[in-house]
């Protein structure tokens, strides 16, 4: 299987970043942009150094 191809079926399940960024800064959460918006963040991570994850959620907690 082609990782673009896979990245692209599964963008609800998937986040992706540069890996030189931190700070949260051009994180994309798949779930969050639309499918067009999604293909130009493929296309922008293709040529350069970009991770891609699988989406996770923090845990919630009511601290006192």
């Amino acid at each position: 299987m082609e990782l673009p191809d896979y990245v692209r079926r599964h963008r609800e399940s998937l986040v992706m970043k540069p890996k030189t960024d931190h700070g949260g800064r051009d994180v994309y959460i798949g779930a969050e942009v639309d499918a067009d918006s999604w293909e130009e963040v493929i296309d922008e991570a293709l040529s350069g150094d970009w991770v891609v994850r699988s989406a996770s959620r923090s845990p919630r907690g009511l601290f006192r």
